[in-house]
This record gives C-alpha cells, structure tokens and sequence, in this order.
C-alpha cells in the first residue's frame, strides 16, 4: 500500500525509528564527561565521609559500598562507584595519605585528548574542565 507521495508508510516509519534509535543508544561524550565528573564528586564525598570516620582512607573503592563494622555505608551499591559512564573502571590509587581517582574518558586509556581526556580528582579536587 502506497501513500499519496507514493511511499510506504511502514518503511518511512521504521526510517525514522532507526533515526531515533541511533540519537539515543549513544549519549554525546560531553553528556559522558559530566555525568563522569558527577560520579568523581559522589566518590569523593564518600572518601572523604570513609576518612573521616576511620582516619585514613581505602584501600580500594569497594568499601564505599559495602557497610563497615559499624553498619556505615558511604555509597549505595550500584552508585558511581562501579563504572563511568563508557562502562570502565573507576581507577583509584592511595598513596598514604593521598588519592587519586581517574576515570579514563571514553578511550579507556591514560592520557588522551576531548572525550578520551582522563577525568580526574587528586585528593578530592577536581581536574580543570
């Protein structure tokens, strides 16, 4: 069945559902890079709580998410602590005293520039933008 233009609505349809499909299925890497600093900011506030509390830091990020002794909990599980938003880990590393927290843009890599550009918090400040 044709339409007055001589199409096939079902094929125009299905045009315009690919059209959309393929603006949604992936967010701009700008949309990425600020939901990855959201995240940094959430870690960070969650080391810092952990910190607080026990007078050093983790380890590691997983116990942000589990309770401690006490019952805290610093982060709910499923949160930013898991992945950024390109589906890689979270790199976190303590040095002492100090941390660093790096999510590694969309590359997955070290380094890199625009959207491959890691993100990162050293001792809970943010790289510049």
């Amino acid at each position: 069945m044709l339409d007055r233009g001589g199409q096939r609505p079902g094929r125009l349809l299905v045009l315009a559902l690919l059209g959309l499909a393929a603006c949604s299925d992936a967010a701009p890497d700008q949309d990425r890079s600020a939901q990855a600093r959201a995240d940094l900011a959430v870690i960070v506030e969650a080391l810092e709580g952990y910190h607080e509390l026990h007078g050093e830091y983790p380890e590691a990020l997983t116990p942000l998410v589990r309770p401690d002794a006490e019952g805290n909990h610093f982060l709910s599980a499923g949160t930013a602590a898991t992945f950024d938003p390109w589906g890689g880990a979270y790199v976190y590393t303590r040095s002492g005293s100090d941390y660093r927290l790096v999510c590694l843009g969309s590359d997955g890599a070290p380094g890199g520039a625009g959207a491959a550009a890691d993100i990162d918090a050293v001792d809970g400040n943010p790289s510049a933008e």
